[in-house]
């Protein structure tokens, strides 16, 4: 390295310049991130205005019944008791195909087990995963959820200058409770148009019968408490 285009650190160190002012760069365009956090998603109004479309023209964009009841705290999901039931129950739930509307598509379907939980290659689509909706595609690929277990929370590090954690790929969802509900009403991935009709899909479904035994009946019938039940299920 050229000593000349070097900068000393405190400690004495040399740093990169160059280094030194992409940081920060980098900081900069951070902090505008965490202002914008919750704008990232691909059915968020500030994604549509951005791209010249209104709430109406825009397929994406979740209901108000949906967005209220995503909001609301999930400490009672976070707080199951994490059992082999439990795992189990989200084991089926997580390749359950009748989750979503139409039918046909799972969280498995884009977050493959044989893939590092990631989408095979021969499902995407100009390298974007389609959802329930063939004719629906997202702005993203899907993630891999190997490790997301180990994600903490989104705060900003001042240490490292920088915002870390946070899980969906704008780091907007603070546990895996919240990530889990996000798929399931997305017009273009699962496609649910609101958590009354994935409780209904719930007391179709072959698991009922357990999700009544760990959550209890009203986890049936309340959307609510079946958001819950999914959420700390999967």
């Amino acid at each position: 390295m050229d000593r000349s285009s070097c900068i000393h650190a405190p400690g004495g160190r040399p740093r990169s310049a160059g280094r030194a002012a992409l940081t920060r760069v980098g900081a900069a365009l951070l902090a505008a991130a965490t202002l914008g956090l919750s704008a990232c998603d691909p059915g968020h109004p500030a994604d549509r205005a951005a791209a010249g479309r209104t709430a109406s023209d825009d397929p994406s964009a979740p209901s108000a019944d949906t967005t209220r009841l995503q909001q609301q705290p999930l400490r009672a999901a976070a707080r199951a008791p994490r059992t082999r039931e439990l795992a189990e129950l989200g084991r089926a739930l997580f390749f359950e195909t009748r989750l979503s509307e139409p039918p046909g598509q799972s969280c498995a379907s884009c977050h493959d087990p044989r893939w590092a939980f990631a989408t095979p290659r021969e499902r995407m689509q100009a390298g974007i995963t389609p959802g329930a909706h063939g004719d629906r595609f997202g702005m993203r690929n899907a993630p891999s959820l190997m490790y997301a277990a180990f994600t903490p929370a989104p705060h900003y590090d001042a240490r490292r200058s920088t915002l870390v954690g946070g899980l969906l790929l704008d780091q907007r969802a603070a546990s895996l409770e919240a990530q889990a509900l996000h798929p399931l009403f997305n017009p273009a991935e699962m496609a649910n148009t609101s958590p009354r009709s994935l409780a209904a899909r719930l007391r179709a479904l072959p698991q009922a019968p357990r999700i009544a035994q760990l959550f209890g009946a009203r986890a049936l019938v309340d959307p609510a408490q079946a958001m819950q039940a999914v959420a700390s299920a999967l």
